[in-house]
């Protein structure tokens, strides 16, 4: 009798938390989220792989998917439940109509960034405290700086002179690394055959060679 009681209460216990998740979910797909054809929208990163980002936030190196992407233009209102979204090439292999569920309005500009186009890829949110996401586009330069090897990076949707010096050890884990470190040294290569310098092992010490020099 005692045992029965028990798997009735475990029972009634379920159906509640069932019940309860169920009418959650319910709320959720219910909500109306509208959105307008030249609005700009954070695009949720669920089934879409991200394989060559950089954490700009050292302290956040460990969350490698960030939630959110973009923002991404509203091209077109397809219908009311989908929005066809002008993507970057880097992401041309992806179709470019999405749900409404995947979207978010993406929060506008900070004061200090106003009369700065909103950019195409960068930055992309982390998480809802603000962290940021950047996407390396190429290594521009790079030196030898107090024994390390440091790259002038050139980041995704940002222009040339707003690219930041970065240590090695603080972009080689971004999953193109190998693809954009044969691009430098190629490039380097040519511009030491062309000045009559030495290649030392594809080590750069005093001197800097440009992406651009092409």
């Amino acid at each position: 009798m005692q045992r029965t009681s028990r798997n009735t209460a475990r029972n009634l216990c379920a159906w509640r938390l069932t019940t309860s998740r169920k009418h959650k979910l319910d709320r959720r797909t219910t909500t109306s989220v509208e959105f307008n054809e030249g609005d700009y929208a954070m695009l949720a990163t669920r089934n879409i792989p991200l394989k060559h980002a950089q954490v700009k936030n050292k302290n956040v190196m460990a969350k490698l998917v960030p939630r959110f992407i973009g923002p991404f233009k509203i091209q077109e209102v397809v219908n009311a439940n989908a929005m066809w979204l002008k993507l970057p090439r880097s992401m041309r292999r992806l179709h470019d109509v999405f749900n409404v569920d995947r979207l978010k309005h993406h929060v506008q500009n900070p004061e200090r960034f106003q009369g700065r186009p909103i950019p195409k890829v960068t930055p992309i949110i982390l998480d809802d405290s603000g962290n940021e996401l950047h996407i390396v586009e190429a290594l521009l330069k790079q030196r030898q700086f107090n024994r390390k090897k440091e790259y002038l990076v050139q980041w995704n949707g940002l222009p040339e002179h707003e690219a930041t010096r970065e240590l090695e050890g603080s972009i080689k884990h971004v999953s193109h690394f190998k693809r954009l470190l044969e691009d430098s040294r190629s490039i380097i290569k040519a511009a030491k055959s062309t000045t009559g310098g030495e290649c030392n092992d594809g080590k750069v010490a005093d001197q800097e060679y440009s992406l651009s020099d092409r």
